[in-house]
C-alpha cells in the first residue's frame, strides 16, 4: 500500500489501528522501553524535494524519542534516556499505517488529526517493520499508565527545561561577574603600571637634578 493514497478529508481517514485490546504486558515494563532502533525519517521541505535522514528512535510508553544515529552506543551501554532528543512524538490517539512511500519500502505512517502532517519512517527489512508496528500500535493506546506516565515525562521535560535555563543564567551572570573581574584586575595593573612609569620618570628627573647640583658644586669649589 502506497501513502500517497491516504488522504485527510475526514478525521479518521488514517484511522486503520486496530482496536483490539492491549494488556501491559504487551507494552513493556512499567517504566521501561517497548522497542528501540534505527529508522529512516522522512522530512518534508518547502519547494524542495523531500529527503530522509537516519534516526536513532526510542519508543517509551506513548511517547516516540528520536535522536542522531551516534546516541544508539550510548543507549545501548546506559538505558538511558537523554532529555534533549531531536524531537518527540506523542502516539496516544495517533494511527499507524504500514506500507511504502516513493524510493522506501517497509516504510510506517504515523498520522492523528491534530498533527500538521503524517511522519513517515521506513525499516530496514520487513520484520523490522512489522516489530515496530506491532510496538508503536501498543503505544497509541489511551489508558491510565500511559497518561500518568506522559504526563509524568512532560514535567520532567518541562523541568528539565526550567533547570537548564537557571543553570544558564547563572553560568552566564558567573561569566559576566568573572570577567567584570578580570577588567577591574587590569584597569588597576594598567593603573600601577602607570604610576610606575611616572614614579621612574620622577626618580630620574631627581638623579639628573642631584647631579646638576653636585656639577655646580663642584665648579664653585674651583
Amino acid at each position: 500500500m502506497m501513502f500517497s493514497n491516504l488522504t485527510r478529508k475526514k478525521c479518521n481517514d488514517y484511522d486503520l489501528t486496530p482496536e483490539e485490546e492491549v494488556g501491559y504486558d504487551d507494552m513493556g515494563p512499567v517504566l521501561g522501553v517497548q522497542n528501540y532502533g534505527i529508522l529512516v525519517k522522512k522530512y518534508k521541505r518547502k519547494n524542495r524535494p523531500a529527503k530522509w535522514a537516519k534516526r536513532f528512535f526510542v519508543l517509551k510508553e506513548c511517547f516516540l524519542i528520536y535522536y542522531a544515529t551516534s546516541y544508539k552506543k550510548v543507549f545501548e551501554k546506559t538505558r538511558r534516556i537523554d532529555l534533549h532528543p531531536k524531537g518527540i512524538i506523542p502516539l496516544i490517539g495517533c494511527s499507524i499505517v504500514s506500507g511504502g512511500d516513493v524510493d522506501k519500502k517497509n516504510c510506517l505512517l504515523i498520522a492523528h488529526p491534530q498533527l500538521p502532517a503524517a511522519i513517515i519512517v521506513a525499516a530496514a527489512d520487513h520484520a523490522t517493520q512489522e516489530k515496530w508496528l506491532k510496538a508503536l500500535r501498543s503505544a497509541t493506546k489511551i489508558s491510565y499508565k500511559n497518561t500518568v506516565v506522559g504526563e509524568t515525562m512532560i514535567r520532567e521535560l518541562e523541568n528539565r527545561g526550567v533547570l537548564l535555563n537557571e543553570e544558564k543564567k547563572t553560568y552566564e551572570e558567573r561569566l559576566e561577574a568573572e570577567a567584570k573581574a578580570r577588567k577591574e584586575e587590569h584597569d588597576r595593573a594598567d593603573e600601577l603600571a602607570k604610576d610606575k612609569e611616572e614614579l621612574e620618570a620622577e626618580r630620574e628627573k631627581l638623579i639628573r637634578t642631584t647631579k646638576k647640583l653636585k656639577d655646580d658644586l663642584q665648579n664653585v669649589k674651583k
